[in-house]
């Protein structure tokens, strides 16, 4: 039988999905014992002690049908964190199925579950050319059908009674399908949920116009595992004065006036709402305090920013490569898309919480913020101006947009 699915490796910015080995088996043992997964009458993730089993019989639908599984890798901890597949792939009409997926409790409600359907879906229709994949779940499995259902994938029906369980209880399973010409805005339905905006546009602005410096004035978000003394001077400079420009708007006494005004169920989150939304402030009011034209400064933050990305970590290379493709900053002129991005941001906390709807407290105070900001801006741009953290342009040996 020809093969049609080979195995590969597919690399995201929270995941990585490996073709799964006998290796794989003490980890996700650990696993599946993060929730004691395998009790969810209406799931198939197995129990510790049957991980081995598993495994072998992926293995085996593997070396007979041609599937595919993946061990599921968090790429901050290293840790694998759970298993996907696809399998039940037809070559010749072109269609595959996507299942068999589940994560350690800690992990789901994150952006794991959405980069990884990114990255199968994405292999699916743009490598392998499928024209269909399907995902199936349980009747009762509630959660499961409605993640499928937000990915943007159609409901075809249900086949009753379908298959016996273990326990002698017939499944009905309900089947769903993404078509190769739904992709494109399932994919930037994913994309949108993966997003993780917070007061970039700001900290270009403040920045020089070099590329070291705009690169250095956005790593303060991405800092994990980079050693600051192996920057490059100029980045280093750069990284500087995004905290100097931290300290001085997160200790101004307006901005500490202005946590107050959100609701106490949202205060502990006041800090990003207010981050997020004095960038909108910043696009909507820029030509109160900038001569060139917002488009152009964009435009010209974009290229900077791809110019820059062998000097950047991949979280912050793939971050980056999101923002310029997706044009971050020109759907942050309207509030609508402030309250989304911060509903997506409450989601991935990861402790419980009610921060979401956010942009509740920012509508009944929006003119008190709008009047905070437009004289907060001033000022920080005279204290960077001050501070001079960062050589001028001519000086510091970095590379200018053309």
């Amino acid at each position: 039988m020809a093969v049609w699915i080979e195995p590969v490796t597919l690399d995201g910015e929270h995941v990585v999905l490996e073709p799964l080995t006998a290796d794989h088996a003490e980890a996700l043992a650990d696993a599946t014992a993060d929730g004691e997964l395998w009790k969810l009458w209406y799931t198939f993730v197995p129990s510790p002690d049957r991980v081995t089993a598993y495994i072998e019989t992926a293995l085996e639908g593997r070396a007979r049908h041609g599937d595919l599984p993946f061990a599921v890798r968090h790429r901050e901890s290293g840790r694998v964190i759970g298993s996907t597949r696809f399998f039940r792939a037809d070559p010749d009409n072109r269609r595959l199925e996507l299942g068999h997926t589940w994560y350690a409790r800690r992990f789901q409600r994150s952006a794991v579950n959405s980069e990884c359907k990114l990255l199968l879906l994405g292999h699916a229709f743009e490598r392998l050319e499928a024209i269909a994949v399907e995902l199936r779940t349980h009747w009762h499995n509630h959660a499961s059908r409605n993640a499928i259902a937000r990915l943007g994938a159609k409901q075809d029906g249900v086949l009753r009674h379908h298959t016996l369980s273990a326990d002698g209880i017939y499944r009905d399973t309900v089947v769903f399908s993404i078509l190769s010409q739904e992709w494109p805005a399932v994919r930037q339905n994913l994309n949108l949920r993966l997003d993780h905006y917070m007061n970039y546009f700001a900290h270009l602005t403040l920045a020089r116009p070099t590329v070291p410096s705009k690169v250095g004035n956005l790593l303060g978000d991405f800092m994990r595992g980079v050693r600051e003394p192996d920057l490059p001077e100029a980045v280093r400079l750069g990284l500087h004065n995004h905290r100097l420009v931290d300290r001085f708007t997160d200790h101004h006494p307006l901005v500490i006036e202005s946590r107050a005004l959100f609701s106490p169920q949202r205060r502990r989150f006041a800090g990003v709402a207010l981050d997020v939304l004095f960038d909108h402030f910043l696009i909507r009011h820029w030509s109160r305090f900038h001569d060139t034209p917002l488009d152009q400064a964009i435009d010209k933050d974009y290229r900077l920013l791809r110019d820059g990305a062998a000097l950047m970590p991949a979280p912050m290379r793939a971050t980056t490569g999101r923002i310029v493709e997706h044009d971050w900053f020109g759907h942050y002129a309207e509030l609508e898309n402030v309250g989304r991005a911060l509903d997506r941001i409450a989601a991935r906390v990861r402790f419980a919480n009610r921060f979401d709807g956010a942009i509740e407290d920012i509508e009944r105070h929006h003119d008190r913020l709008e009047a905070v900001f437009l004289a907060l801006y001033p000022a920080l741009r005279e204290h960077v101006d001050e501070q001079a953290l960062e050589a001028p342009p001519a000086d510091d040996g970095g590379v200018t947009a053309g």
